[in-house]
C-alpha cells in the first residue's frame, strides 16, 4: 500500500541516519568558562533490528487489520453492494489506519528523543536536550551522580542490557541519560572521576563531626542509618551490599530473630560509591 511504502521510507532513514555526525558548535563563552573541551558523547546508532523491535508489531498488525478490512469490503461489494461493504469494513480500516498512525508518531518521536549531546569539559559539562535549551554546568553545580545496569533475562538468560545515569543538580531537576547516549558507561566514569574527589572530603569530614548525610532516601550519621522513614542503629546492621541493581541492607532486631532485608534501587541513591567509601573509614569496626 502506497502510505505503508511511504511510512517504511521514511522511518528507515531516520533511524539509519547517523547522528553522530551532528555536531554543535562550541561557543568560546563556555570555553572561557569550562576550560578546554575534552570528549563530546551524542546519540549511539541503532541497529537495524534494535531499531524496528518496538514500530514492526504494531506495523503488522495495522497492516493485517488493513488487509482484512479491504478484504470484507471487497466480498461485501461483489456480493450485496456498496452499503454492505461500507459496513463489514468500517471497523477493520479504522482500527488499522489508527494504529498504524499512532505507531508512526510514536516511532517518530522516541527518534527525536535521541537528539542529546553531552559536551565534557576540564571545569565541567554541557547538555544539549531535545525541545529544552542547553545547560552549562560547572561541576559544583553537580551536587551526585547515580548509575545503573539492568539485565533483562527469560529463565536465567540475559537477553538485553540496559544503563541508566542521573545527574543531580544543586538547582533544578535532575538530568538523566539512557543508552541512547552513545559510551554511556565511559561518560559515567568520567563525570565520577571528576566529581567525586570534590565531593568526598566535604563528606567524611561531616561525617566525622556527627553530622547527616543525604544519599537519596538513604541517611547516615555516626549512629545510625535512616532508609526513608525507618530509623536503625548501626548495631542492628548486618550487611550493606549491592544485588541486581538494588542497594540491599540486611537487619535484625531484638524483635525478631529472623533477618529482614530492605532494597532500595540504587538509580535513586546519588553517590552511592561515596557512601560505602565513607562507611568503609568511619565505621568499620560497627559493620
Amino acid at each position: 500500500m502506497p502510505g505503508l511504502n511511504l511510512a517504511t521510507i521514511f522511518l528507515t532513514f531516520i533511524f539509519t541516519r547517523n547522528n553522530n555526525n551532528v555536531q554543535t558548535a562550541i561557543s568560546p563563552d563556555i570555553q572561557k568558562n569550562l576550560g578546554p573541551s575534552v570528549a563530546s558523547y551524542g546519540p549511539r546508532r541503532r541497529r537495524w533490528r534494535e531499531a524496528w523491535v518496538w514500530p514492526l508489531p504494531g506495523f503488522i498488525l495495522a497492516g493485517i487489520l488493513i488487509i482484512t478490512g479491504l478484504d470484507w469490503y471487497y466480498y461485501g461489494y461483489t456480493q450485496y453492494g456498496p452499503i454492505a461493504a461500507q459496513a463489514w469494513s468500517q471497523n477493520w480500516l479504522f482500527w488499522g489506519i489508527l494504529i498504524g498512525f499512532v505507531t508512526l508518531i510514536v516511532t517518530t518521536w522516541q527518534v527525536f528523543q535521541t537528539r542529546v549531546r553531552v559536551y565534557l569539559f576540564r571545569y565541567g559539562i554541557e547538555v544539549h536536550l531535545p525541545r529544552q535549551a542547553s545547560q552549562t554546568l560547572r561541576w559544583e553545580d553537580i551536587t551526585g551522580i547515580a548509575s545503573t545496569t539492568i539485565q533483562d533475562s527469560i529463565w536465567g538468560r540475559v537477553f538485553c542490557t540496559r544503563h541508566r545515569l542521573t545527574i543531580h543538580l544543586s538547582q533544578g531537576k535532575p538530568i538523566t541519560f539512557d543508552d541512547r547516549v552513545d559510551n554511556l558507561l565511559e561518560l559515567t566514569t568520567r563525570l565520577k572521576a571528576n566529581l567525586y574527589p570534590r565531593l568526598l572530603p566535604g563528606f567524611r569530614t561531616r561525617f566525622q563531626a556527627g553530622q547527616q548525610l543525604t544519599f537519596g532516601p538513604v541517611s547516615i550519621q555516626s549512629s545510625s542509618i535512616k532508609i526513608r522513614e525507618r530509623q536503625l542503629l548501626w548495631e542492628h546492621v548486618n550487611r550493606i551490599t549491592v544485588l541486581a541493581g538494588h542497594l540491599v541492607i540486611e537487619t535484625h532486631t531484638q524483635e525478631s530473630e529472623h533477618p529482614k532485608s530492605l532494597r532500595i534501587p540504587v538509580i535513586q541513591i546519588p553517590n552511592l560509591e561515596i557512601l560505602f567509601q565513607v562507611l568503609q573509614r568511619g565505621l568499620n569496626q560497627q559493620l
